[in-house]
């Protein structure tokens, strides 16, 4: 078992030069250290540079701190843009959805939260069940936050567009897999650049589902302060093959991974602020670090699956 007794960071610039790491300045790498912590930048971001012998492990030739605080920090600067990007679905899933809702069944929060007006989906997991997620609405209307509890107070109801405001994003992307055809139709032909809302066939639905799923877990990724840059979701997503073209991706690739997948997702949005922001932001950093550290070039770009895709 590995020592995880604390250590002081001079102890821990020492440990690091034992097993080979250089340094351009110690004192700058302290301050880092002290900042970030050794287990953020280090154990997070070393992989790609150490050799393994046993239990030992040590630094590949003329790799430095600098190097991996620079992965470290192309990696905090690409989060904090997805995360951004992910705010930025959530709100216009909340929104599309309060519009479609209340068209269908009014701003009344008993009509429009009626178990009746939605598929009633068995599921084994009562927690992911539609009465689980119409019980989650119903602690979010008794909300004692504003602007919640203003409306309930003062009009005696609580419309959609101000209750999604109190729901997860998780209880929103399991909440819209109970709509019915017409509003599940009307969502996806809000969300997706599609040009003719009859295009909305049951691939598209699952597509669309998968999508949810994907930005759902890259923003509690973020939220965590996960790493992204070589994160491989657990949600796939089958790219459509006109957006492959689009790309200039091979075709045998419906499937990417990692990063790749991600803005594959996010390019299939109506709205291209979200894709723009993350790409303006991935060509800036790696620029940034393949001009300081070339030979990271080939492997970034790979393990982020992104080859293929056109930055800029």
């Amino acid at each position: 078992m590995k020592d995880q007794s604390f250590t002081s960071i001079e102890q821990q610039i020492q440990l690091l030069k034992r097993r080979g790491l250089r340094f351009a300045s110690e004192e700058t790498a302290a301050y880092h250290l002290a900042k970030y912590g050794y287990y953020n930048i280090i154990n997070g971001y070393k992989d790609n540079f150490v050799i393994k012998d046993g239990d030992e492990e040590y630094y590949r030739d003329n790799v430095s701190f600098e190097r991996i605080f620079s992965l470290f920090i192309l990696d905090h600067s690409i989060r904090n843009t997805v995360m951004l990007a992910m705010l930025d679905i959530e709100e216009m899933l909340k929104t599309s959805a309060a519009y479609i809702i209340a068209e269908a069944f009014t701003s009344e929060y008993s009509k429009y939260s009626d178990i009746r007006n939605y598929k009633n989906i068995p599921r084994k997991n009562e927690r992911f069940s539609l009465k689980h997620i119409l019980k989650k609405f119903d602690e979010a209307y008794c909300s004692d936050k504003d602007p919640i509890r203003y409306h309930r107070e003062h009009y005696n109801n609580v419309p959609p567009w101000v209750l999604f405001k109190g729901v997860y994003l998780s209880t929103m992307v399991n909440y819209i897999r109970y709509f019915k055809a017409p509003q599940k139709e009307k969502i996806i032909y809000s969300i997706l650049d599609i040009s003719d809302i009859s295009t909305v066939d049951i691939p598209m639905k699952k597509c669309f589902s998968d999508l949810l799923y994907l930005f759902l877990e890259y923003r509690n990724l973020c939220a965590h302060a996960g790493r992204v840059y070589n994160h491989c979701p657990d949600a796939n997503v089958r790219i459509d093959p006109d957006l492959l073209r689009r790309l200039g991706i091979p075709e045998n690739r419906l499937y990417l991974n990692s990063l790749g997948r991600l803005i594959a997702g996010i390019m299939m949005l109506r709205d291209d602020a979200p894709i723009y922001n993350i790409k303006r932001t991935l060509s800036n950093e790696l620029d940034r670090h393949c001009v300081a550290f070339p030979d990271d070039k080939e492997y970034l770009l790979k393990i982020m699956d992104i080859e293929h895709i056109k930055l800029s």
